[in-house]
């Protein structure tokens, strides 16, 4: 296995994770300001209902900003 193929996965997991908590917070009513795949630096996303969606340069992390 590539070290790319390696990173993709990775970065699957951890919007499977991510995508979690930003369903319970949303089910529970609770204002989601950012929603992140990585950390560091933002390489692409967009902004949708007051909420940021975004990939950043390290995939192995992430979270989401509740209010």
């Amino acid at each position: 296995m590539n070290i790319f193929a390696a990173v993709g996965m990775i970065a699957i997991l951890v919007f499977i994770h991510e995508f979690g908590h930003f369903i319970v917070a949303k089910a529970c009513g609770v204002h989601v300001t950012v929603f992140s795949i990585g950390f560091g630096r933002r390489l692409f996303g967009f902004v949708h209902n007051g909420t940021d969606y975004k990939f950043c340069v390290l995939p192995f992390g992430g979270y989401v900003l509740m209010e």
